[in-house]
């Protein structure tokens, strides 16, 4: 399991984003769950967590990546900073020389619209 954890430094006002996964070298539903939804930032709340499935299938294949975006609702009165797009790597962790890492955090700065 991977726990991806997104801060903001915005305090007072509520906030409507999305979350979903890109493939990269990673395939979605053979080496990950895919992810896509919608999150909210409640007044003065300034983390929150989800999860990402690693799927393990006990096959040797070398590093793989996919990416995670961060849009805001089109409605919002924000934009993103500067990287609203994140790269995770999983780590073989079949044979002799098993890694895995298991989290990781992902911090976004957003800007609110005068």
């Amino acid at each position: 399991m991977s726990i991806v954890k997104i801060c903001h430094d915005i305090y007072g006002i509520g906030l409507f984003f999305r979350i979903e996964t890109i493939d990269g070298t990673a395939e979605a539903t053979s080496d990950y769950k895919p992810l896509k939804k919608t999150m909210v930032f409640e007044p003065k709340e300034t983390l929150l967590s989800f999860d990402i499935e690693i799927i393990d299938d006990n096959t040797w294949e070398p590093d793989e990546v996919f990416f995670i975006r961060m849009t805001i609702e089109p409605e919002q009165q924000a934009v993103l900073g500067k990287h609203p797009v994140t790269q995770v790597t999983i780590l073989n962790d079949d044979g002799i020389f098993s890694t895995f890492i298991s989290n990781f955090t992902f911090i976004l700065t957003i800007y609110f619209k005068n």
